[in-house]
């Protein structure tokens, strides 16, 4: 008897080569705005990459448990991130070490001692080539992304746990935050300290490096957000907005002026650098806010998870969260999206590494659709099926272009007549009449039109 298991797997591959081969992304015709997928089952072939809807924030959200993992030898996890190229997932726990994660089936892949304590932060290179990782004696080492080590700074920050890295845009420098109080800028080549940036009063628990400018942004247990030029000694700015420790802060990758903030004041906050007043706050956390990501291919999503273990989606011009779940049993450290932002990955003090992924269509039980509505879209979806009956004299001709394809609702097939409209898409009503509006912080300052 064969007792073989199929594992799943959630590989990006199918989806990307459908829209790669679309026409919408060849430039031979625009994407039809406002294009949704309903919540049904006979509509799963009609989703799409995170990137071709990245207009439409609900279908973004990762909540549906995909795998869950956990060690042999079981340690909190304290950091988490993804490879450039997404096909691994690299975590780091309490007893100093490095766990590989497959990318797409979620296995196991190997094991690594990586240092003899805990490992506190980890950043992968821009270029993708290497990684660093910084634990609780003040060591920093730098890797190769085969996971091979090849130098390593002992005692920085004097001794103090390392909370943060970060590389610059080029890879040329990278900055290091510690429970010392300071941030410090570092050559990457020659792997040495350039400066120390000094003005915090209490230990800093994050740092990011801006995507495009000469800047650092840094948050601490004495409340505080503060900026930095890494060319400089001098603080450019400091920001009082929450009231107690700051745990991440968060550069956005695709809209540079904004910068994302979580704190234990069971909040989180969006700073515009144009304006650096008027932060938009988000509300919804019960517990203290442990870490947050952005989204890659939507500047107004995000995620963030707390100390009660929950993770919640949020969108940019709401304050409440869009979803909310239960992830862990215990304070989530750290998450991340997959480069492609089909998966999130926790990570999480329950011991435990869980990969999230997108709700498949007619999975949600909870669609916010009334009764008329799931009717319409129950009696869409049977058309499905429906084909109307062909002469006998077509029937040769209609053959070669119906197996031409596997899309099996092409009804624009030579011969064919029109079909009912598309099932498992519905265009949403009112698109493109909409004012135009600005969202985030410094309304009318330059938020994303959406």
């Amino acid at each position: 008897m064969d007792n073989t298991q199929s594992r799943k797997a959630f590989d990006p591959s199918e989806l990307i080569i459908r829209e790669l081969a679309s026409r919408s992304v060849l430039g031979k015709r625009p994407r039809e705005p406002g294009e949704v997928v309903l919540p049904v089952r006979e509509a799963l072939g009609a989703m799409s990459t995170p990137k071709g809807t990245a207009d439409l924030p609900r279908q973004l959200i990762c909540a549906t448990i995909a795998h869950q993992s956990l060690n042999k030898v079981r340690f909190p996890v304290n950091a988490l991130c993804w490879a450039r190229d997404g096909r691994r997932a690299v975590t780091a726990n309490q007893n100093g070490e490095f766990t590989l994660w497959n990318g797409a089936a979620f296995n196991f892949e190997g094991l690594i001692a990586a240092h003899n304590s805990a490992v506190r932060s980890l950043a992968w290179s821009r270029s993708g080539t290497t990684i660093l990782s910084g634990d609780a004696k003040g060591t920093i080492k730098y890797w190769e992304s085969s996971m091979t080590p090849v130098k390593e700074l002992l005692g920085t920050h004097g001794g103090n746990a390392v909370r943060g890295l970060k590389f610059a845009p080029s890879d040329a420098k990278f900055c290091s935050c510690a429970d010392d109080g300071t941030v410090r800028v570092w050559d990457w080549e020659l792997f040495k300290e350039e400066r120390i940036l000094a003005g915090h009063g209490w230990d800093v628990k994050t740092c990011d490096w801006h995507p495009t400018y000469q800047l650092i942004a840094s948050g601490s247990k004495d409340n505080q957000v503060k900026m930095w030029d890494p060319r400089k000694r001098s603080c450019s700015a400091t920001l009082y907005g929450h009231k107690h420790t700051v745990m991440k802060v968060l550069w956005n990758p695709i809209d540079p002026n904004w910068l994302l903030t979580a704190s234990r004041d069971h909040t989180l906050k969006l700073y515009d650098i144009r304006v650096l007043k008027g932060a938009e706050t988000f509300k919804g956390h019960d517990r203290e806010v442990t870490s947050c990501a952005w989204h890659p291919f939507n500047s107004r999503v995000f995620a963030s998870g707390a100390y009660d273990g929950r993770v919640s989606h949020w969108l940019v011009g709401l304050d409440r969260p869009i979803h909310s779940h239960q992830a862990h049993e215990q304070a989530v450290w750290d998450l991340a999206f997959h480069p492609v932002g089909h998966v999130l990955a926790t990570a999480s003090n329950d011991h435990r590494v869980k990969f999230w992924c997108r709700t498949r269509p007619g999975d949600d039980p909870e669609a916010d659709l009334d009764d008329a509505q799931m009717a319409l879209v129950r009696a869409r979806a049977d058309a499905i099926g429906y084909e109307p009956p062909l002469p006998i004299e077509m029937e040769e001709e209609v053959s070669e272009a119906r197996f031409a394809t596997t899309d099996r609702t092409r009804f624009g097939a030579p011969g064919r007549p029109p079909p009912p409209p598309m099932p498992g898409r519905e265009q949403a009503s009112g698109f493109g009449q909409h004012a135009a509006t600005s969202y985030g912080p410094g309304a009318g300052g330059g938020g994303q039109r959406y």
